[in-house]
């Protein structure tokens, strides 16, 4: 560090640097240091192990996986990843969401399979189907979902994630409108039938002990146009994943993009042992028909979400399997009746890595 600090820089400092703070568990320090020397000489195979650990051990799965395909054929059979499998991940889950307030909406039932896989050259993607079934006093919504993302990993740490996500949703049983007066004409169902998309993109920065992240989507969701921007920076005290502080901001407009309502954000994760973490986040909106995390999950209501607390556990309990659970608390505002009401949601699910 003194060397650097003095204008001395050349390609085993680089290693030397990264290697002693790779042993001490700093794996975002090392990776910053391994990325210089990568520039200077892309030719060593140990320099090469170092950035695709780097990669595994700071969850940037697209970078390892790109790295890896400039091993040699030693390497590839040493780390046994000659014939590295096409799907990387599989995941399943179960909800259940609890209105306070039962005569305006029964429990929700959520259920989502997803699966990870390659597309060669370092591309990942992900795709997901989402059945939410509930009883509310408009109707028995039947909402179905699919998401899908593509992760592509550039040069120096950047990453860039478009995504779609559609979502189809129908109503049966919807109570008869009141009857008419003499002379009018008979009332009819309105249909609340219909589609809706989200369109997203995400650019994502590592450096050093952050992540910067910004972001944008356009989406028509409950048939209301709406443009989101979102900025938000991670940052890493502890050198790699053990601690993560989140500060986020993301920016709603209206259709015509002329008014902008910030929406603050905040998670935290900390790994309690290295297989099993915790992450609390609060997000306050005032808002409605929104979506997050690069528009994967939606919000296509037009009851105003107020204020929201998350909690997720994450367990490593078997190898390569992983169960965690999710706890969310929502408190809402119904639009037409103005009735304050809460939301409470559990979700449990498995993901199975390959």
């Amino acid at each position: 560090e003194k060397a650097l600090k003095n204008n001395i820089d050349f390609y085993y400092l680089r290693m030397r640097l990264g290697i002693a703070y790779y042993e001490t568990l700093r794996y975002r320090n090392a990776l910053f240091q391994f990325e210089k020397a990568y520039l200077m000489d892309n030719r060593d195979e140990v320099l090469k192990e170092y950035l695709y650990y780097c990669y595994l051990f700071t969850d940037q799965y697209p970078h390892a996986l790109s790295i890896s395909k400039k091993f040699s054929e030693n390497t590839l059979k040493k780390e046994n990843l000659e014939h590295p499998p096409g799907v990387f991940f599989v995941n399943i889950e179960y909800g259940k969401k609890y209105a306070s307030d039962t005569s305006l909406y029964k429990p929700l039932s959520y259920f989502q399979a997803g699966i990870g896989f390659k597309l060669g050259k370092g591309v990942t993607a992900y795709a997901a189907l989402t059945n939410i079934s509930q009883q509310m006093y408009y109707g028995n919504l039947s909402q179905q979902q699919l998401y899908a993302s593509i992760n592509i990993p550039l040069k120096n740490s950047w990453t860039l994630m478009p995504a779609f996500h559609f979502i189809n949703y129908t109503y049966s049983n919807q109570p008869m409108p009141l009857q008419p007066k003499p002379g009018d004409p008979p009332p009819t169902l309105k249909n609340l039938d219909g589609t809706s998309y989200v369109i997203s993109f995400t650019a994502n920065k590592n450096w050093k002990d952050f992540l910067f992240s910004c972001g944008g989507s356009y989406a028509t969701l409950n048939k209301a146009k709406q443009y989101q921007q979102q900025f938000g920076v991670s940052w890493f005290p502890l050198h790699n994943n053990t601690l993560t502080l989140n500060p986020s901001v993301t920016l709603f407009s209206n259709d015509s993009g002329t008014s902008f309502k910030p929406v603050p954000s905040f998670t935290a994760k900390y790994f309690l042992h290295s297989k099993f973490s915790i992450t609390a986040n609060y997000t306050s909106f005032e808002t409605k028909n929104f979506n997050e995390f690069n528009g994967y999950s939606v919000n296509n209501s037009d009851d105003i979400t107020h204020e929201r607390y998350t909690a997720i556990l994450d367990w490593n309990c078997y190898k390569n399997i992983n169960v965690f659970g999710v706890y969310v608390h929502e408190s809402k505002t119904e639009y037409t009746s103005s009735k304050n009401y809460t939301f409470n949601t559990g979700i449990i699910g498995i993901k199975l890595k390959f």
